[in-house]
């Protein structure tokens, strides 16, 4: 008789961006981990949306809360930082104060430079990032060991990841397609052979940047799916429950319409009926 093993796992985020990666996580868990189910419980820092502006001192204070509640409320052992600014800010501190947890993070794709086999050198390519990501010793670090040649320009967008939060699902329409080209206007994109999302946010409009600039868009989807699963595949526990999948939406505003905005967007992505959907509120006295 074979076991079912399920998996639980909290996930955060600023707001939406991190649903792009758990769509494709849980996507991967069910062609790759046979038998086994999973409990992931969502959780959208919207209160303290966006993140790219803050310093790293706020967004450290803020992922420690964060993880604070979702350690304390589930009984997880696998915490998934699914944002880029909050990984670079906060994730070094995370595992020396939770060093009973494991965490997975999320970092600017400057490594593909490591890899000369049928790339031009002399390529230039554009890093999409927050302002807090452009400005962190961990992306300078990462350039530093990847990009000796400079050949990578982080350019920072204070306020695109509040825009792609204001059109979900509209990304490609002719209003969203103009006010991102205002976005990107100060640089010159034509001379780039990519764009590389420094941003989960970012993940979402792939499809809308090929269309605008005709470019490569590269995010590194696959390789932090790999190592996630990599990690979940040694902290699944014996399901002695139901046996389905199922996914719990929190915001730190502990707006519903915001709950009905994620839901809409995984309803897109995934098949009808794929997940059971469940919603929290925090408590106010755990609120921070």
């Amino acid at each position: 008789m074979t076991l079912n093993k399920k998996i639980t796992l909290g996930i955060f985020d600023s707001g939406i961006g991190g649903l792009s990666l758990t769509i494709e996580l849980i996507y991967k868990i069910q062609k790759n981990l046979k038998n086994t189910s999973f409990n992931i419980i969502y959780l959208a820092d919207n209160d303290f949306l966006p993140y790219g502006d803050k310093s790293d001192k706020e967004i450290t204070q803020r992922s420690e809360f964060l993880t604070t509640f979702l350690s304390s409320s589930f009984q997880l052992q696998t915490i998934f930082i699914a944002c880029n600014t909050a990984t670079v800010s906060s994730i070094h501190h995370l595992r020396k104060t939770f060093p009973h947890l494991s965490f997975v993070g999320v970092e600017p794709y400057v490594t593909f430079m490591e890899n000369k086999e049928g790339r031009n050198e002399n390529e230039e390519h554009l890093l999409l990032v927050t302002p807090r990501t452009k400005n962190s010793s961990r992306l300078h670090q990462l350039l530093r060991e990847n990009d000796p040649h400079q050949k990578i320009t982080a350019l920072p967008l204070p306020e695109l990841a509040s825009l792609i939060e204001e059109y979900p699902l509209d990304w490609n329409s002719p209003l969203f397609l103009k006010k991102l080209g205002n976005q990107l206007s100060r640089v010159n994109v034509e001379k780039f052979e990519s764009l590389i999302m420094g941003c989960t946010h970012y993940a979402f409009i792939q499809d809308a940047l090929r269309s605008l600039y005709k470019k490569t868009v590269k995010f590194p989807s696959d390789s932090i799916i790999k190592q996630l699963i990599s990690v979940l595949e040694k902290d699944k526990s014996e399901d002695k429950s139901d046996n389905q999948n199922s996914l719990t939406l929190i915001n730190t505003a502990n707006q519903k319409s915001y709950n009905a905005k994620m839901k809409s967007i995984l309803d897109y992505y995934l098949p009808a009926n794929f997940v059971r959907f469940n919603e929290l509120v925090i408590p106010t006295k755990e609120r921070p």
